[in-house]
C-alpha cells in the first residue's frame, strides 16, 4: 500500500494547518522548512518560494507569450544539442572535464536544459494554480510535446519523462482539467480522450496507480480544490468511448467510470467478461481496500487462471495477503506456489519452500515444481536444483556427461550438476567448503518484482536444501567409483582447457573444481590422494602460471580440509 496523498487532499489539510498559524509561527515554519533542504536543492526552492509569494493579479497579461518565447527557444537549444551527439561534432569541442569515453554517449540533454525546463513546468503549475487554465493549458501542451513524438519529425526531441525532476503524474492531470474546464461540450470527449493518451502502456509490470506517471480520472478530479462542473455528465458520455478497448490504461479508466457511475458489482461484471489483466488487478484493490477477504480469495484465483503475463505476480501476491487474512494454510502455500509459478527464480522458490517446510509438505511441493519446469525449457537450472533437493542425481548426471568443457558460467545446469553430484559423493558433508563454494557460483541471484523476497539470501538457502536432500543418496562403491570417475574426468580437462588456454579470469573457478576434488578423496580419507591431484596441477603441470597458482592457495586457505594439506 502506498503513502501517496492526492492533490486535493493535500491541498485542504495544508490550508487548515496554516490556518491556525499566525503570521510569525508561518514565517518560522517556512525557515524550518528551508534548513532541511540540501545546497543543490536551494536555488530550486528559492525559485518555488519566489513564484508561489506573487499574487494572482500580479502575473503579466503577457507572461505567457513569454514563456512561450522561452520554451521555443529551449527546443531549439536541444535540437541543435542532439544533432551535434548524433554527427559528432559536440564532442570535438568538449573540454577536457566534460570528456566522455568512447563507449559512452552524451546526455539528450543539458543539466541547464533541464533546470530551465523544470522551471518552465514550474511556471506552468503557477499559472495553473492563479486559474489561468487557458494559458497554463497552452504551455503545459507546449512542454508535454518534448517528451512524445508530434509536429515536424525534424523537431522530435530524444527525450524521457526521467529526464526532468517534477512530478509527472500531477503535471499530466493538471494538464487534463485545464483541457475539461476549457473544451467546449461538443469537443470535451474528443480532447480528453486525446489528453488522457489511453492509447499508452500503462500497468505492464505491476499495478500500483499512485506510483504510475499518468493520471486516472480521479486525478484529474482532485487537481484542483473545486469539483469540476457537470462531472458525471461527462463520466457517463465518457464510458461508451472508452467501452471495448481492451489495452490495460483504457480499460482502467473505463473500470473507473463504472465504479463511479454503477458502482462495484458492475466492475465486477465488466472484469469476468473481458479478462483483461488490469482490470482484475484494478477489481482486488477495490476489494482489498473494502477489506473482503473471500471474495479477494475468489477473486485473485480467477484472475491467476486468467492472467498470462507479468501482471499474474500481483494477483498471486494478492492471493497471499488474503490467505493470511483468512488464517488459510493450504490457501497460502496454493499463494507462494503461484508466485513462482508467475515467476521462477530462485527466490521465489525458497518463497515456496519456506512454507511447504512449515506445513511438512516440501517433497510434495518440490514435485510439483519439477512437474511445472519440464515444460520450461530455460529454467533448466532450477530444475536440477529441485531435483538435487529430493536426492535426484540421474538427470543431472546426464548433463554432466554431455557436457562442454568450458562455458560453464553460460550453462549453469552444468556447474549445477556437477557440483551437486559431487556432494553427494562426498556424504554432503558440511565441511567440503570449496564445493559448497562450487555450487552457489552457480545458484542465480536475480532480481525479483515480488515485494515478499526482498531481503532473501537465496543461494545459501538453495546450497543448503540441496546439500540436505543430497544426504540420502546412497549408492554402491562400484556406482560411486565410476560417478567419480566421470567427474574428475571432466574437471581435470576443465582445468586443463582453462589454464593451458590462459583463461585468466576462470583461474578461480579452475582452482575450484579441482579443490572441490580433491575435498571428496579428503571425505574417504584419502590424504595420499587429495595431496597427489593438487601437486599435479600445482606443482608439475602449471608451476610456471603463478597466477594460478596463487588462486589454488586462496581456495586451500579457505577451506579447513585442504588447509590441513599444507601443500607448497
Amino acid at each position: 500500500m502506498t503513502n501517496n496523498i492526492a492533490l486535493k487532499t493535500y491541498l485542504d489539510e495544508v490550508k487548515n494547518i496554516c490556518d491556525e498559524l499566525s503570521r510569525g509561527k508561518l514565517s518560522d515554519f517556512i525557515i524550518e522548512m528551508a534548513k532541511g533542504i540540501s545546497s543543490k536543492e536551494r536555488n530550486k526552492f528559492l525559485q518555488k518560494l519566489k513564484k508561489h509569494s506573487v499574487d494572482e493579479s500580479e502575473i503579466p497579461t503577457d507572461n505567457q507569450r513569454m514563456i512561450l518565447n522561452r520554451i521555443n527557444e529551449l527546443r531549439e537549444d536541444i535540437i541543435e544539442r542532439q544533432k551535434s551527439i548524433d554527427d559528432g561534432s559536440f564532442y570535438e569541442d568538449l573540454d577536457y572535464e566534460d570528456y566522455y569515453y568512447d563507449d559512452e554517449e552524451a546526455d539528450p540533454i543539458s543539466e541547464e536544459q533541464k533546470n530551465e525546463l523544470e522551471h518552465l513546468f514550474y511556471d506552468a503549475d503557477k499559472l495553473f494554480l492563479a486559474n489561468k487554465l487557458d494559458n497554463a493549458m497552452d504551455i503545459y501542451e507546449a512542454l508535454i510535446s518534448f517528451f512524445y513524438m508530434s509536429g515536424k519529425e525534424e523537431e522530435w526531441l530524444d527525450l524521457d519523462l526521467r529526464e526532468v525532476d517534477i512530478n509527472w503524474k500531477e503535471t499530466l492531470a493538471n494538464y487534463c482539467r485545464c483541457v475539461y474546464e476549457t473544451s467546449l461540450p461538443e469537443n470535451k470527449i474528443e480532447n480528453m480522450i486525446k489528453a488522457l493518451k489511453i492509447h499508452l502502456p500503462q500497468f505492464d509490470r505491476d499495478f500500483n496507480p499512485e506510483e504510475e506517471v499518468y493520471p486516472l480520472l480521479q486525478d484529474v478530479y482532485d487537481a484542483k480544490a473545486a469539483e469540476p462542473e457537470n462531472w458525471t455528465d461527462f463520466l457517463n458520455e465518457l464510458k461508451p468511448a472508452l467501452r471495448g478497448k481492451t489495452n490495460n490504461r483504457a480499460f482502467v479508466l473505463f473500470l473507473e467510470i463504472i465504479d463511479k457511475t454503477d458502482g462495484l458489482s458492475e466492475v465486477e461484471t465488466e472484469v469476468k467478461q473481458y479478462k483483461i489483466s488490469a482490470g482484475y488487478l484494478y477489481l482486488l484493490d477495490k476489494l482489498v481496500k473494502n477489506q473482503e477477504w473471500d471474495k479477494v480469495s475468489n477473486t485473485a484465483q480467477e484472475a491467476i487462471n486468467n492472467i498470462s503475463d507479468k501482471l499474474r505476480l500481483g494477483a498471486a501476491e494478492i492471493l497471499i495477503f488474503a490467505a493470511e487474512k483468512l488464517e488459510d494454510q493450504q490457501l497460502l502455500l496454493k499463494a507462494k506456489r503461484e508466485v513462482f509459478f508467475s515467476e521462477s527464480n530462485n527466490k521465489t522458490l525458497q518463497l515456496l519452500l519456506e512454507e511447504a517446510k512449515k506445513q511438512g509438505l516440501k517433497k510434495e511441493e518440490l514435485e510439483k515444481v519439477i512437474k511445472f519446469l519440464n515444460k520450461k525449457s530455460r529454467l533448466v537450472s532450477i530444475k536440477i536444483e529441485a531435483m538435487l533437493m529430493l536426492g535426484q542425481i540421474d538427470s543431472a548426471l546426464e548433463i554432466v556427461k554431455k557436457g562442454p568443457k568450458l562455458g560453464w558460467s553460460s550453462r549453469k545446469d552444468l556447474g549445477l550438476s556437477f557440483s551437486g553430484i559431487l556432494i553427494a559423493l562426498s556424504n554432503a558433508d558440511i565441511k567440503t567448503n570449496t564445493q559448497s563454494n562450487l555450487l552457489k557460483n552457480y545458484i542465480e541471484s536475480e532480481f525479483s518484482y515480488s515485494k515478499y523476497v526482498e531481503t532473501y539470501d537465496e543461494q545459501n538457502f538453495i546450497c543448503q536444501e540441496i546439500y540436505g536432500g543430497l544426504k540420502n543418496v546412497k549408492l554402491g562403491d562400484s556406482k560411486e567409483k565410476e560417478l567419480f570417475l566421470t567427474l574428475e574426468t571432466l574437471g581435470k580437462s576443465r582445468i586443463d582447457e582453462i589454464v593451458s588456454n590462459k583463461h585468466r579470469r576462470a583461474y578461480k573457478r579452475a582452482a575450484e573444481v579441482l579443490g572441490a576434488l580433491a575435498e571428496y578423496y579428503l571425505i574417504k580419507n584419502d590424504k595420499q590422494k587429495a595431496t597427489s591431484l593438487i601437486t599435479e596441477f600445482r606443482n608439475q603441470k602449471y608451476k610456471r602460471y603463478p597466477a594460478f597458482r596463487s588462486e589454488i592457495d586462496s581456495v586451500a586457505k579457505d577451506s579447513a580440509l585442504l588447509k590441513a594439506l599444507s601443500i607448497k
